[in-house]
Parts: structure tokens; C-alpha cells; sequence
């Protein structure tokens, strides 16, 4: 990946913020309710002490190069 691939700009009605996620995207507000439902349910009984992360991608390495304009 070129550098000029990891630079995302960020203009001021946070068009460009979901290259910021591995999957290129905003994660949607039932997408993440879909893991609090099963984290609360019958199929996660056996789950203790476990973190669960519902990022996207987000935190899966370095960010790339952010420029706010």
C-alpha cells in the first residue's frame, strides 16, 4: 500500500471517516446491537471474561494518515 493510500481526508461533515475502518465503512447502529443481543442471550451462556470487539476493523493495526480540513 502507497502512502498516498492511507491518507484520508476528513472534511467537516465527516465525509472520508469510514476509510479510517478496515472495512471502509461506518458501522451501523443495529450492527452492533446484533453482538449486545447475543452477548445477552442463551447462545453466549458459556462466555465469561471474554472482550468482544465491534470496531470494524478500526483497531486492527496502525490508523492511517488523517488530514482534517
Amino acid at each position: 500500500m502507497k502512502l498516498k493510500d492511507r491518507i484520508v481526508v476528513v472534511t467537516g461533515d465527516g465525509s472520508g471517516i469510514g476509510r479510517l475502518h478496515a472495512l471502509g465503512r461506518i458501522g451501523k447502529p443495529e450492527e452492533v446491537a446484533r453482538v449486545a443481543v447475543f452477548l445477552s442471550g442463551d447462545d453466549a451462556s458459556f462466555m465469561t471474561g471474554a472482550s468482544v470487539v465491534v470496531d470494524g476493523g478500526f483497531g486492527s493495526g496502525l490508523p492511517p494518515n488523517v488530514k482534517f480540513s
